[in-house]
C-alpha cells in the first residue's frame, strides 16, 4: 500500500484559499475534515455572559412556559441545572432584567428558544411513559 503525503496535497477552501491537509487524518480511503470554519474560542467574560443570557432564558421557560412556582424554579435552576446558589441566580435576574422582559414582551416560544439554545430540553408539557 502506498503511503500519501499529505503536506504536498492542498485543498481550496474557498477560490483563491488553499489549506494543506497535513493537520487532517486520513480514515481508510476517506479524508476527515474536522473543520472548514475558523474555530473561535469565547473569553471568559463572554462565556459569563451566554451562561448568564442562558439562565435568564431558563427562567422564563420554567416560569412563563411551564407555569411553574417561583421557590421551585430557583430550586431546579440552583440544584440541578446551574449548580450555583439561589443567591447567583437572583443576581443574574435582577442583572439581567432587561432580557427578561424583552423575552416576555416577546412571547418567545419553546421553539425560538430551541433555536437560540439548541443542547437543552425545551419540551412544554412532559413527555408521559418515556422510558431511558
Amino acid at each position: 500500500m502506498k503511503r500519501i503525503d499529505f503536506s504536498r496535497i492542498k485543498l481550496e477552501v474557498e477560490p483563491g484559499r488553499f489549506e494543506v491537509l497535513d493537520q487532517r487524518r486520513a480514515f481508510g480511503n476517506a479524508i476527515y475534515v474536522p473543520s472548514l470554519a475558523p474555530v473561535t474560542r469565547l473569553s471568559h467574560r463572554e462565556r459569563h455572559e451566554a451562561r448568564r443570557r442562558l439562565m435568564v432564558a431558563r427562567f422564563y421557560y420554567w416560569t412563563e412556559l411551564r407555569r411553574r412556582r417561583f421557590d421551585d424554579v430557583m430550586q431546579i435552576l440552583s440544584e440541578s441545572e446551574f449548580f450555583v446558589d439561589e443567591r447567583t441566580v437572583t443576581n443574574v435576574l435582577r442583572a439581567l432584567r432587561r432580557y427578561l422582559s424583552e423575552l416576555c414582551a416577546r412571547g418567545e416560544t419553546a421553539a425560538d428558544l430551541r433555536r437560540a439554545y439548541p443542547s437543552w430540553n425545551w419540551e412544554v408539557a412532559p413527555a408521559k411513559n418515556r422510558r431511558f
